[in-house]
């Protein structure tokens, strides 16, 4: 199953209805959507980061996502990353490590949506 892409319409609705949750590197705007789930990844503009470290980071995030994508089935998600981690070497385990903790937040049958 691949990730599909929120359009225009899908991410404002988001953003005025949907539940969100954060942590030290990222904030998740989410809902819940069992016709269209999809996923949107967005960057602080403090960050001011240029086109190939955005791909980067895209690419990466969407990994570790599609190893989640069982978590994924029934909801439309924004993610917004905050800040860039700041060990080079392991990065990609810090993102990884953040955004399957805010997933199982996400997930958690006593958590109110």
């Amino acid at each position: 199953m691949k990730l599909q892409s929120l359009n225009k319409k899908q991410i404002q609705q988001l953003f005025k209805k949907g539940h969100s949750l954060s942590n030290d590197l990222f904030a998740i705007k989410f809902a819940k959507s069992n016709t269209n789930p999809g996923v949107c990844i967005s960057f602080s503009k403090k960050l001011k980061l240029n086109k190939p470290q955005k791909n980067k980071f895209k690419r990466q995030i969407r990994d570790i996502l599609s190893k989640n994508i069982c978590q994924l089935s029934d909801f439309q998600f924004i993610i917004i990353l905050l800040k860039t981690p700041s060990e080079t070497k392991e990065h990609y385990n810090l993102l990884s490590q953040k955004i399957t903790e805010l997933l199982s937040e996400i997930n958690n049958p006593y958590n109110e949506i």
